[in-house]
């Protein structure tokens, strides 16, 4: 689904965070089953995490848009930032900042979205379920892998 102009900043701010979330809880635990397994964890979190984000026009599908194009990509978009961090592993990363930067790797990458826009977001989502240096710390690894993104 394309989001240019579908959605509300509110709603695309509030679609990352809960896309966060799920990435957080997915980290090193992928679900088994492929596509049903993920559904079972989408529906899990709708359920009983978020069910008010349910009412949210365009939450839900750009989350699930977010949620499994990360999971699809995975190999490649670790690949980017390990391309760009010399001195930090992604094991070593906090979980919260490994997936903030995840999250927006995968919207600079794969669905095009301006650079600065997805940078300012990941800060903020980093800023607040990260630690004090979390914002720093993502804003200087996602500057690095906007130069890979296509302009």
């Amino acid at each position: 689904m394309s989001r240019k102009g579908q959605i509300d900043i509110v709603a695309r701010r509030r679609a990352r965070e809960c896309a966060l979330k799920l990435l957080f809880q997915l980290d090193g635990r992928p679900p088994e089953g492929g596509d049903a397994g993920l559904n079972t964890v989408l529906e899990t979190y709708w359920k009983h995490v978020e069910p008010e984000a349910l009412e949210v026009p365009g939450v839900p599908p750009m989350t699930e848009e977010l949620v499994r194009g990360v999971m699809a990509h995975l190999s490649s978009i670790d690949e980017a930032i390990q391309a760009t961090t010399q001195r930090w592993r992604l094991e070593r990363m906090a979980r919260v900042d490994r997936n903030a930067i995840r999250l927006a790797a995968f919207e600079m990458l794969y669905l095009e979205v301006p650079s600065r826009i997805v940078i300012n977001e990941a800060v903020e989502l980093a800023k607040q379920f990260g630690t004090e240096d979390s914002g720093s710390f993502v804003n200087g690894v996602l500057d690095r892998v906007a130069e890979l993104a296509p302009r």
